[in-house]
């Protein structure tokens, strides 16, 4: 007879373990494993970026030398078109990365009711490794508010220099010229730090990986 009662209860347990979804630290990895190939993405974007404006600043210091009303404009709009797109791919990531500051956020609520639970439950043992996980947390939510701020910042400074390109959009005279180069490399080395900040959250985000591999499954 005991046989016969205690199938029924395995195989209970089995399908609800297996309705319950994957265990949390393999959806974390799953996590980890889809932010390392956005971490990718980013970086090959942003060199792109980077080559872009590399190559523009050259063809504008070249085509200063002797100014010609039609080349410096044709010059001034595709800076202008380049500059738009990154302005748009900035709001882009001003908005994903307050999605990750509110997912972040519901994470460690989330740890922290478990701990609450725990030690209400008498269970010692699991509130401490909750909370080690809501430490884990926290540090991720500082991470990604760090992140959101980085991203803010660099689109306002984006706004601010293409009002200022606006403003001496078509001039040819040796002074707006320069004032124009200036802002171009500005753009530059604005690209540039941003492939330094995507390489930097890639490592962060394989050492992350890292962690939840050696944690129990």
């Amino acid at each position: 007879m005991k046989r016969f009662i205690i199938a029924p209860i395995a195989l209970t347990f089995v399908a609800s373990s297996a309705l319950a979804g994957p265990p949390p630290n393999k959806a974390e990895r799953a996590k980890d494993k889809a932010a390392i190939k956005e971490d990718h993405r980013e970086v090959r974007n942003d060199r792109w970026d980077a080559a872009r404006l590399d190559s523009l600043a050259a063809r504008y210091l070249a085509a200063s030398a002797s100014p010609i009303r039609g080349k410096i404009v044709a010059l001034d709009t595709e800076f202008l078109a380049e500059l738009n797109l990154e302005l748009r791919e900035s709001h882009i990531e001003v908005a994903e990365k307050n999605a990750e500051v509110k997912q972040s956020k519901a994470e460690v609520e989330k740890e922290k009711r478990q701990v609450g639970r725990n030690i209400l439950k008498g269970q010692p043992v699991r509130a401490v490794k909750n909370s080690v996980e809501l430490a884990d947390d926290k540090r991720d939510l500082k991470d990604d508010r760090g992140d959101l701020g980085v991203e803010i910042a660099h689109r306002n400074e984006k706004q601010i220099l293409h009002k200022r390109f606006v403003s001496l959009r078509g001039k040819i005279m040796p002074a707006p010229i320069a004032e124009k180069l200036g802002i171009i490399n500005e753009a530059l080395a604005l690209a540039r730090s941003e492939v330094v900040g995507d390489v930097k959250e890639r490592r962060e985000d394989r050492r992350e990986l890292r962690e939840d591999r050696r944690k129990s499954p």
